[in-house]
């Protein structure tokens, strides 16, 4: 067991880095959306620190650290006034092995139906919507290592067209006794491309408008191209140097690199009082690399800069916690909210809840 988490730990990097030879436009962007309260308000680095039905966002592994059966619900109003929605469960099916469900659902809204010839509006309306419905697995392989897989599949929807297909999940996690000490590594949305088809891609056109009567209703399909799922790489650390039966104090940071977007590093805390009440702040940087060249003797060197998040991201998060067991019983209650100031585009109010039993 040891040596097969060993060689993931390998193989993961190298298959992201494959991966990042073309930076572009990616599909299903929405699977980038970070999902939970209490992760969005550490700033998003959870990857160590996850143990909860949002792993099968963050860090698939997280899930075998699951301590009972959860059911867990969080919704944000995204920015653009987009309704973003997850719900996900984790079974325990033994003292070592997780079961997760999970489905994540971005609806994007009815908008106004426009051609060329009515470009203000025919006064039809057509939808839009992203959603992903997910499997997991986890395992506790040993008393420090974990390994989470998952597959889902993903689809976009606008009008009559979509696309979907296939991604992959792989997880591992590292837990030390040492101040509790963390360590992560995840692949995420590793899969095929997406190309969108449909009746929306049907149309009528006249062939050769330029030559003589022609017939302007000739069927054509529209061709489109195929688009990669946003793969992502994360690596993450987190650690609790003061515990004690009333106080207790986490640290983590996460390294993100998504193929279409820039290096991302993410730090958090999370400070709980009486294992009740949790208070959570959190913030991140762009990592950026660039080729610099000397004019005087044609050499060049990489040069490595940080620079704060651009337009869309949440530049910094803070929020806070319950948690509450029923005496004597196993059900226990927990309600999460995050606060995210987003760059340019309006803020973000995420609301979590959770049920164990």
């Amino acid at each position: 067991m040891k040596r097969l988490a060993i060689t993931l730990a390998l193989l993961v990097p190298a298959l992201v880095r494959a991966q990042f030879n073309n930076v572009g436009t990616s599909a299903a962007n929405f699977l980038k959306i970070p999902i939970g309260s209490r992760a969005e308000a550490m700033g998003g680095a959870y990857s160590a620190v996850v143990s909860d039905p949002t792993a099968m966002y963050w860090n698939v592994a997280g899930l075998a650290h699951t301590a009972a059966n959860e059911l867990l619900f969080s919704q944000n109003r995204w920015i653009a006034d987009l309704s973003h929605t997850f719900v996900g469960a984790v079974f325990r099916i033994s003292d070592y092995d997780r079961l997760g469900l999970h489905v994540n659902y971005l609806d994007i809204g009815r908008m106004e139906r426009t051609t060329v010839d009515e470009p203000k509006g025919t006064g039809a309306t057509f939808s839009a919507y992203d959603f992903a419905v997910g499997v997991a697995y986890a395992r506790q392989l040993t008393d420090v290592f974990s390994v989470g897989v998952q597959a889902k599949y993903v689809q976009q929807t606008i009008s009559v067209s979509s696309a979907s297909g296939l991604a992959f999940d792989v997880g591992l996690q590292y837990r030390s006794t040492w101040n509790d000490l963390r360590l992560a590594a995840a692949i995420q949305n590793f899969g095929g491309d997406l190309r969108i088809l449909g009746d929306d891609l049907r149309i009528n056109v006249d062939p050769h408008p330029n030559y003589g009567a022609n017939p302007a209703d000739v069927p054509v399909l529209l061709e489109t191209k195929k688009y990669p799922l946003p793969i992502s790489f994360q690596f993450g650390a987190a650690i609790t140097p003061l515990r004690t039966g009333s106080v207790s104090l986490t640290g983590a940071v996460d390294v993100r690199d998504t193929r279409d977007f820039n290096q991302q590093v993410r730090a958090g805390i999370e400070l709980g009082l009486m294992n009740m009440v949790f208070l959570r702040a959190g913030s991140g940087l762009f990592i950026s690399e660039r080729v610099v060249r000397s004019a005087e003797d044609n050499s060049s060197r990489v040069e490595i800069r940080a620079s704060d998040l651009r337009s869309g991201q949440a530049r910094f998060s803070v929020g806070g916690g319950l948690a509450y067991t029923i005496p004597r019983s196993r059900l226990g209650l927990r309600f999460d909210y995050a606060y995210s100031f987003v760059e340019t585009l309006n803020d973000v109010q995420r609301f979590t809840l959770s049920i164990s039993f």
